[in-house]
């Protein structure tokens, strides 16, 4: 989704500018990978806790650091229907996971 003045959206549009590149820059930040993928940002934390995204931080670096992932990786990753398939359900059950909590907690 495009963002407008007037509606909210999913993506930054300066982050589509990853989109027109010639070539990826060899280090991706979670939004160009979120573009880049076709996910939301949120959902890829999730496959990263899910063990199906590594980020070339170390988890020595804290979870509140900047995000950065390989750009061949990422490549990879997108030409792979495997695990798209696998990513698309992991994020799908994360959803479920937490509005299920949600409901709960709520009522």
């Amino acid at each position: 989704m495009i963002n407008n003045r007037n509606n909210s959206s999913y993506f930054d549009t300066d982050n589509l500018e990853v989109l027109n590149c010639r070539r990826l820059p060899a280090r991706l930040s979670i939004n160009q990978v979120a573009v880049l993928l076709n996910f939301q940002p949120y959902e890829l934390l999730q496959l990263m806790r899910r063990g199906l995204l590594k980020c070339l931080n170390s988890p020595a670096a804290g979870a509140n650091c900047r995000k950065y992932f390989c750009a061949a990786y990422i490549q990879k990753l997108a030409d792979d229907p495997i695990w798209l398939t696998k990513a698309t359900g992991c994020a799908a059950q994360a959803i479920r996971d937490k509005n299920l909590g949600q409901r709960y907690s709520s009522g």
